[in-house]
């Protein structure tokens, strides 16, 4: 039996979808058991603590957002 070109692909494209699955897998484990060794892990902690930061800013501000906001309507209402 002589060696044929497609033989090679029949070895590497399925070594290829192993790899990338095996990936997955091991960084899925990572995460759930050291989110902090991950950057997925860090983004994720640093998302649970800015969002009610930013709520609380939000909420402070709100008035002067209003402002903003109707002085916006008024310029684009004027230079329309």
């Amino acid at each position: 039996m002589e060696w044929k070109p497609y033989y090679l692909d029949m070895m590497l494209v399925p070594l290829g979808f192993l790899m990338t699955i095996g990936y997955h897998v091991w960084l899925w484990h990572k995460t759930r058991s050291e989110p902090f060794s991950t950057t997925i892990g860090i983004n994720a902690h640093a998302r649970r603590f800015w969002v009610p930061t930013m709520l609380k800013v939000i909420h402070s501000f709100n008035y002067f957002c209003i402002l903003c906001c109707n002085l916006i309507f008024f310029m684009v209402k004027t230079y329309a």
